[in-house]
């Protein structure tokens, strides 16, 4: 265990949050990307939303019920395989930031099936209940809080090891 004199506390403790601050942390939000589209992925398998409902049936006017080119895991092409980072998603990652999600030009059915509504074209007309996929559950949030963790704990770490001048 690394004591500190109570004359360099307050120089640590400077380095600490301005790491803290501005450490550039592209690897860590890598990592976290991987962990959100896994937990995407997660909530295609148990068919759930954000609040742990089941998704709703399809409506009965809908043609396709188990719209296999939505769902299919073994589908690089399939809105999952986009919404879990495998294919036709959009993911870009910063210094201190991540976005992930899946662009309607690559599938035009990913809003809708997040967050339903009245669909057009060939089964125009049919209700899309909201199936919603695009989130972070719990066990992400817990994954991702980590990556963090260990990040902080390398700069605290880094901030009481390095002499005070």
């Amino acid at each position: 265990m690394t004591s500190i004199p109570a004359s360099q506390f307050p120089q640590i403790m400077e380095r600490i949050v301005r790491g803290v601050e501005s450490e550039p942390m592209p690897d860590a939000m890598g990592e976290m990307v991987d962990i959100f589209h896994e937990g995407v992925f997660e909530n295609f398998v148990r068919m759930e939303d954000s609040e742990h409902v089941p998704w709703p049936d399809f409506s009965d006017n809908y043609p396709r019920p188990n719209h296999e080119l939505m769902i299919d895991p073994a589908d690089e092409y399939s809105l999952l395989s986009a919404a879990a980072g495998r294919s036709g998603g959009s993911t870009e990652i910063e210094d201190r930031a991540f976005e992930a999600g899946v662009g309607n030009e690559d599938h035009p059915g990913a809003a809708l099936h997040n967050f339903g509504g009245i669909i057009g074209g060939f089964c125009a007309g049919a209700i899309m209940p909201a199936r919603e996929y695009l989130y972070a559950n719990d066990e992400s949030l817990d994954g991702m809080a980590d990556v963090l963790a260990d990040k902080v704990t390398a700069i605290v770490a880094d901030a009481v090891n390095r002499p005070v001048t």
